[in-house]
């Protein structure tokens, strides 16, 4: 059974069922299961913000100052361009971050370093206490070009999505080891699409499926769009 979400994480996952702009792109539909009902385990991460604090400690805050959670920052800052050397002297600046709960209860988290030479750095943390503890997946911090969405399906599997000016996109990643290792996803995106350039947006993931929202532009206009699987090797693509 997952553990219960912190009020405000609920609270933002429930948001989510309304209608919403997520980078210019309408949020999918839930997920449905075989039945056409809603999967009951939806869940999405949240953007926050990541705090490196004095006491070496690193606080991912609400926009309402509330936290949600805290990582060391050794951590969750760890190969950051810029950071200070000095353990626990942090310059008070915050940093996205992505904060969710994945359908089996694990938490994960997410942090994000500015772009530099177009890319951008992110360190992915897992908790299967509810927060007490946090684990630092992978050996270095993961590169992306920006990232644009995270999420868990499990403490095995999660994605994370990313756009590269130079690639049409959609470049999600996968992870089946933790975070350990991850593998761009290959989601033969339909011809109709061939001319787009796409940007995947947080997923949208019960422990049966997952959907990508994404936004595609081409010279005529832009398109909302949503990718769907249920067993990570076939994708359905519908326009919204």
């Amino acid at each position: 059974m997952s553990l219960p979400l912190p009020q405000p994480l609920a609270a933002g996952l429930l948001a989510l069922s309304l209608p919403l702009t997520l980078a210019g792109c309408a949020a999918p539909a839930s997920p449905q299961s075989s039945a056409g009902e809603a999967d009951p385990d939806l869940s999405a991460a949240v953007v926050l913000s990541a705090y490196e604090l004095p006491d070496g400690s690193c606080e991912l805050r609400y926009p309402s100052g509330e936290a949600a959670a805290v990582l060391d920052a050794d951590d969750a800052f760890r190969g950051f361009p810029g950071r200070s050397s000095s353990e626990g002297e942090g310059d008070g600046s915050g940093v996205p971050a992505y904060f969710g709960q994945a359908p089996d209860g694990t938490l994960y988290a997410v942090t994000c370093s500015g772009p530099s030479a177009g890319s951008s750095r992110c360190n992915v943390l897992l908790s299967t206490d509810a927060g007490e503890s946090w684990t630092v997946t992978g050996e270095e911090p993961f590169s992306l070009s920006m990232v644009t969405g995270a999420g868990f399906q499990s403490a095995q599997v999660g994605f994370l999505c990313s756009r590269y000016f130079q690639d049409s996109g959609p470049e999600i990643y996968l992870t089946r080891d933790g975070g350990e290792s991850w593998v761009r996803l290959d989601l033969d995106r339909p011809e109709q699409y061939s001319d787009c350039s796409m940007t995947p947006g947080t997923p949208i993931i019960t422990s049966k499926s997952v959907s990508f929202p994404i936004q595609a532009v081409r010279a005529e206009g832009e398109l909302s769009l949503t990718c769907s699987s249920r067993d990570l090797e076939h994708w359905t693509w519908t326009e919204n």
